[in-house]
């Protein structure tokens, strides 16, 4: 590991939870201190579920006044549809306090994942200005059991993106088409944390935090100028914990 990233392995699922809304209190709260808004982009899948359903419950309602949400990625489908990110971070966090349309962000749904990709980064950058990458306050990641992480597959073509905020993604054996930020916005983030859960994973932590394979997207998340963090239960870390 790098001296900007840090690995805490959990015994339960409990206490990683709860150190995961600590994380994002205190950032939230810093992010306010120095620019007024706490900007966050969160990832999909079954994973996040618990910690959302968390964070809807302990996080104040005066952070979540001033606090802007971002997707890391989304399959192209309907936000009402059941495997839509967007919809499951509706139904576990949204839809429990309330916060203004307009710091909601998802990913658009268009006719195609091109064009939804395009929207995308075109509302981002009316967001954020386009001449830099945006540096977000804190990004949450998960990690596929084939070093995946967003919608950044092994050998896709979207891994080689340097000037595009976004794009459309397509993998065989993966139903949809995916949306996803790229490598610059992801690698520009202040507290970027990885979310892994479960002895499946284990083999492949082991390939990125420790052998630093090149192969597995997730080997190249390491933010320019902010910091690393891999929480991890003892599962997922049991081959990296002897």
């Amino acid at each position: 590991m790098t001296t900007n990233s840090e690995i805490i392995i959990f015994e339960t699922r409990e206490s990683m939870v709860d150190t995961f809304g600590n994380l994002w209190q205190d950032t939230a709260r810093k992010a306010l201190i120095h620019t007024g808004r706490f900007m966050v982009a969160l990832s999909g899948g079954k994973t996040p579920i618990p910690y959302l359903e968390a964070l809807a419950k302990k996080i104040p309602e005066t952070i979540w006044q001033n606090t802007h949400i971002f997707l890391v990625d989304e399959r192209h489908v309907p936000w009402s549809d059941a495997d839509s990110n967007y919809g499951m971070i509706q139904k576990t966090l949204l839809n429990h306090f309330g916060i203004s349309e307009s710091n909601l962000h998802p990913i658009p749904f268009e006719k195609t994942a091109e064009l939804s990709a395009e929207s995308y980064e075109n509302n981002l950058k009316q967001f954020f200005g386009d001449s830099d990458f945006p540096v977000l306050d804190l990004i949450m990641l998960g990690l596929g059991t084939d070093g995946h992480t967003a919608s950044l597959f092994p050998k896709n073509a979207a891994l080689n993106e340097k000037v595009h905020w976004t794009t459309s993604t397509k993998q065989s054996g993966i139903p949809h088409a995916r949306i996803t930020l790229t490598y610059p916005i992801l690698n520009a983030g202040k507290n970027v944390i990885f979310v892994v859960e479960g002895s499946n994973k284990s083999e492949r932590v082991k390939n990125i935090v420790t052998d630093r394979k090149k192969k597995y997207p997730a080997t190249h998340i390491q933010p320019v100028a902010g910091k690393l963090l891999w929480l991890l239960d003892k599962d997922a870390a049991s081959e990296i914990s002897d």
